[in-house]
């Protein structure tokens, strides 16, 4: 199995995942794990899409594409600190609370 992993501002890349998983698929850390639950049932719970939250996630300078995202937004890849508070701060801009 392999995981992506920051590479550069703008790049990610493959290396090997690391031992904690669930039938073969890798698992983020805990509370990395607890931050995307918490950010897909925001928008969940707003009726943002996916796409609207990349959209403005990406025009706030972000360097993940909507694929990426929505696999983090499932638990199925990691992204880097500064990207996970970039999409924070874009869904806390699009809620209507």
């Amino acid at each position: 199995m392999t995981e992506v992993v920051k590479q550069s501002a703008t790049y990610f890349t493959l290396r090997p995942a690391a031992a904690s998983s669930w039938r073969g698929h890798p698992v983020l850390e805990e509370p990395i794990a607890r931050q995307a639950r918490l950010l897909h049932r925001t928008i969940t719970e707003a009726d943002i899409a996916v796409g609207q939250l990349w959209w403005r996630y990406f025009s706030l300078g972000a360097h993940a594409g909507q694929l990426e995202v929505d696999a983090y937004l499932h638990q199925a890849l990691h992204l880097p600190r500064l990207q996970r508070q970039l999409l924070d701060q874009t869904a806390r801009e699009l809620s209507p609370d």
